[in-house]
C-alpha cells in the first residue's frame, strides 16, 4: 500500500519531468524567450523530478529497512 508522502513524492517527479521536457521543446514558453532560457529552465525542472524520484526512492527503502 503506498501512503500519501510516496504518492506525493512520484506525482511530483512525473510532473516535474513531465514540465521540463515540455520546457524543452518549448511548447508552453513564449516566443520571445532566448533558447539558452528555455534549455536551462527545462534542464533544471527535468533533473529537480528525477531528484525527487531518487530521494522518494531512498526514503521508502529506509523505511522498508526500518520495518523488518
Amino acid at each position: 500500500m503506498m501512503d500519501a508522502s510516496k504518492a506525493v513524492g512520484y506525482t511530483s517527479a512525473v510532473i516535474m519531468v513531465t514540465a521540463g521536457i515540455i520546457v524543452l521543446f518549448g511548447l508552453f514558453m513564449p516566443p520571445y524567450l532566448p533558447k539558452q532560457v528555455r534549455l536551462a529552465f527545462g534542464i533544471v525542472l527535468a533533473l529537480w523530478g528525477i531528484y525527487r524520484f531518487v530521494t522518494t526512492q531512498i526514503k521508502s527503502s529506509r523505511y522498508r529497512d526500518i520495518e523488518k
